[in-house]
């Protein structure tokens, strides 16, 4: 079973270290690309900020582009997508990526109900998506692993 983990990447500690969990459960877990970089949530924002204040340099829009087009074509081979929401947060880029996984009919687990009332409201209506606990994961993971 494949598992890509989605969310902002204020969670990409969060999203590597529930990533080595569920490896260590034979699991082929998928990280955003950004962070086969081996970059921490910490340096990760802080990149945002310098590009917020200083814009974009030469190649990173290209860059990011790359990065998107490769996530999405992970989201259509993967098994379940892990939406990590700590604290119910999810952004804008975060909100795109579940949207399309509605639209895909893949499973979504979210970490926590989200803020967001468009990305409620798809929870309600979507009978791929529900909320598990990280306490509960590996056992839903392993429930929709036998169907």
């Amino acid at each position: 079973m494949k598992i890509l983990f989605c969310g902002s990447f204020k969670f990409l500690d969060e999203m590597k270290k529930l990533s080595q969990k569920l490896s260590k459960a034979g699991f082929k877990c998928i990280l955003p690309k950004f962070s086969l970089q081996k970059f921490s949530s910490k340096e990760i924002e802080k990149i945002k900020e310098d590009r917020k204040q200083h814009g974009l340099r030469n190649g990173e829009l290209e860059k990011i582009v790359e990065g998107i087009r490769w996530y999405y074509e992970r989201l259509k081979s993967c098994n379940l997508m892990i939406v990590v929401n700590k604290d119910g947060y999810i952004g804008l880029s975060v909100a795109a990526e579940i949207g399309a996984a509605h639209i895909l009919e893949k499973p979504v687990f979210f970490l926590k109900e989200p803020e967001d009332d468009g990305i409620k409201s798809l929870l309600k209506i979507s009978p791929n998506f529900k909320i598990v606990s990280e306490k509960r994961l590996l056992g839903e993971i392993e429930k929709l692993n036998k169907n």
